[in-house]
């Protein structure tokens, strides 16, 4: 399809709302696409009305230096504090089909218009913006309108990529609760919405850094402004099941920023969709919206997080009636959470209501070892932890595979891992004990290290949560980050802490009975002519008897 033959101007409508976390685009086409034109209309009427002060600070780039197959990508950083802001094109070559004018703020919502009056179908709005322009013409004019001023100055990158005559179409949507992405099935020209003649394939980025950093924000897009940059940069996403290939989900981790893009490509040629930024969270408001768990109580609670969790690597074994409180605590906070989090409950609340059941389960199964002592029992809960710590490790990178989307697969092989592990667990019960307790708790000093360092630890756990809570989220596209210094430091830690517990339990456990005495079944064990003499720490100390009178 070329976009001569098809319409002089066509517009990629990108409305990427940093303040809300949410990005949408749009890409206008009259033909096959026009179920938002009511929208845009009351849009375009109410942008008129704030069209006003004069033309100022205009900006004129030369475009002679720049073509599709040779040096397809300009781009530059500018300023304003004027209310529109004239753009001017010169010198573009006749034989270039299209160009794709984008501009990229942080914070700041702008409008981009190719007409100096604000009307349908020519402006889009947002944070990151893009519009296609065809024409035979050598020069073309755009205005950049600032529509809510966050500063008194707002910067922003421009960026022109010239590409030949061929272009695919798409559309792209992002919302607030989990990240996802909408493609409309690309057609050719003379082909309504055929989507088997062009490729349709998306791409994400992670920033570097974790913050809000503007430098950070305009390195990540300008690596995804050419197809060329996106390949080598960034990772290509799977997952496209059957009718939901042009409506994906993506797991928010909420404060990592992120780059998405399309490449279309069509009769060997590829062309790159403007780029669009999520945080998911409310960048404005950083430390309270985009840091997950700020609180004071969250804060307080992955301290004990730390400090159980040493225990249970170093001493699981030996405090065992402490480990079988914990273990109670542990899973009756984990069951607690799911049914609180259905139930749509706050972080805070359900945190703190998680908490106080959470020690009723533990008393519970401390009171299970106090009354019956049996080892084969008291240790499943131990079993059961850490064989589903285990099952999502697996699937947080696994997690993607297609076969893995439909939840009867998903749960049929989360549930086989479990299984497989608390068989062998059982069969050499001390050892199983043993490494259980080093694995979780081992896990939990490293989350909450990764917490204070802006690791990623927790989104093992955090994935697992939300593919019990959040329907349909099978289909979700995990791809977690991964810093390569931070994350690569963690998981060496986390893997020396697992090894060194093991090592510290087994040399405490030498010469030692495999399990301590249930003090219920001690007291009541008899005095028989094999008792010993000399009693040890296994045994009680025999009762005082009084003689008569």
């Amino acid at each position: 399809m070329t976009f001569s033959e098809h319409v002089q101007i066509s517009v990629i409508a990108l409305y990427s709302d940093n303040i809300t976390g949410s990005v949408i685009v749009e890409y206008v086409i009259f033909s096959c696409w026009n179920k938002t034109e009511n929208v845009n209309m009351l849009i375009g009427m109410i942008l008129s009305l704030l069209c006003i002060g004069p033309v100022a600070a205009d900006i004129a780039v030369d475009l002679s230096r720049y073509y599709p197959d040779g040096n397809p990508l300009y781009k530059g950083y500018y300023a304003t504090a004027v209310d529109r802001t004239k753009i001017t094109f010169s010198n573009i070559a006749q034989d270039i089909g299209f160009l794709v004018v984008q501009v990229h703020t942080q914070f700041e919502n702008v409008t981009l218009s190719n007409s100096s009056k604000i009307v349908y179908g020519s402006y889009v709005s947002g944070t990151n913006l893009g519009l296609v322009w065809s024409s035979s013409a050598t020069t073309a004019t755009f205005y950049l309108l600032r529509n809510i001023k966050v500063g008194n100055e707002v910067q922003f990158l421009l960026a022109v990529t010239v590409y030949d005559e061929y272009a695919p179409y798409q559309v792209i949507s992002y919302t607030n609760d989990y990240l996802t992405v909408k493609s409309q099935p690309a057609s050719a020209y003379g082909v309504s919405c055929d989507a088997n003649s062009i490729k349709i394939e998306m791409f994400q980025y992670y920033f570097n850094h974790y913050d809000s950093d503007s430098q950070t924000y305009f390195d990540g897009i300008e690596k995804m402004l050419t197809v060329e940059g996106i390949r080598n940069h960034s990772r290509l996403v799977g997952k496209d099941i059957g009718y939901r290939k042009h409506n994906r989900m993506f797991s928010n981790y909420r404060g990592r920023g992120r780059v998405f893009v399309v490449v279309a490509s069509y009769k060997g040629r590829s062309a790159a969709y403007v780029p669009a930024v999520s945080y998911g969270c409310d960048a404005l408001n950083w430390r309270d919206d985009c840091v997950e768990f700020s609180s004071e109580f969250w804060k307080v609670s992955r301290t004990f997080l730390l400090i159980l969790g040493g225990l249970l690597c170093f001493q699981g074994h030996k405090m065992f009636r402490l480990t079988m409180f914990l273990i109670g605590f542990i899973i009756g906070i984990l069951i607690t959470f799911v049914v609180l989090s259905v139930e749509h409950a706050t972080h805070n609340g359900y945190g703190l209501i998680s908490l106080v059941i959470g020690v009723f389960y533990g008393i519970f199964w401390l009171f299970v070892w106090w009354k019956f002592g049996v080892p084969l029992l008291s240790v499943q809960l131990s079993l059961i932890l850490s064989g589903g710590l285990i099952a999502s490790i697996a699937f947080y990178q696994l997690g993607d595979y297609n076969v893995f989307a439909s939840d009867l697969n998903y749960w049929l092989t989360f549930a086989c891992i479990i299984m497989a592990y608390m068989i062998v667990g059982v069969a050499a019960m001390v050892y199983g004990h043993i490494i259980s307790c080093a694995l979780i708790g081992s896990y939990a000093v490293t989350a909450a290290i990764s917490y204070y360092i802006d690791g990623n630890m927790e989104f093992i756990f955090v994935d697992f949560f939300r593919r019990v809570v959040v329907k349909d989220f099978g289909y979700a596209v995990l791809n977690p980050p991964f810093l390569i210094f931070t994350d690569t430091f963690l998981c060496i830690l986390w893997g020396l802490l697992f090894v060194t517990g093991i090592i510290a339990q087994l040399r405490h456990q030498r010469s030692r009975s495999p399990f301590p005495p249930n003090r219920n079944v001690s007291l009541e064990r008899p005095l028989s002519e094999t008792t010993p003499l000399l009693y040890s720490e296994t045994y009680p100390t025999p009762p005082e008897y009084s003689q008569d009178p």
